[in-house]
């Protein structure tokens, strides 16, 4: 762990946070969320979305979704000046930390985009197997297509 990461903190999500997030969002994915997808599935009650944080610097975020045996993963970035020094995982490990206390959620899923191999290689390293994959299964704005993958960490295995 570098020295860096041992400085942050992990926290919810608040409203003054969204400027940092939407900074990292968009400089992060071919088709970020918007303002309004955050706001949306923050609204849901099984949604939690969390920040990591050094002062006042957001440095990466997640945003989950509880399901009855399951959590899903529904966005995870890192603010990309500040990627490979642990923060992404020490997001993760958080996670995996909270099924190991829960008797009913055993294992995280995470969908990731087929053209998005650095993503798929964060998540075999963190413990992630791919167990699905859907060819074909998202459209992007402009028209060409892209495969999913379904991954998945269970302490069942």
């Amino acid at each position: 762990m570098s020295m860096d990461t041992q400085k942050t903190h992990i926290r919810w999500m608040i409203k003054r946070d969204m400027e940092q997030v939407m900074r990292i969002e968009a400089s992060s994915f071919r088709e970020p969320w918007t303002r309004a997808d955050f706001e949306r599935r923050m609204h849901n009650r099984h949604v939690i979305a969390k920040v990591i944080a050094t002062d006042d610097n957001i440095v990466g975020y997640l945003v989950y979704e509880l399901h009855r045996h399951y959590v899903q993963i529904l966005n995870l970035a890192v603010d990309p000046y500040r990627r490979l020094q642990g923060i992404g995982r020490r997001l993760i490990d958080d996670q995996k930390t909270k099924i190991r206390q829960d008797t009913l959620r055993r294992c995280l899923w995470a969908d990731v985009f087929g053209n998005n191999i650095p993503a798929q290689q964060f998540l075999n390293a963190c413990g992630f197997a791919c167990a699905e994959i859907w060819e074909d299964a998202w459209c992007y704005d402009d028209g060409t297509e892209d495969d999913v993958y379904r991954f998945v960490y269970s302490l069942e295995a």
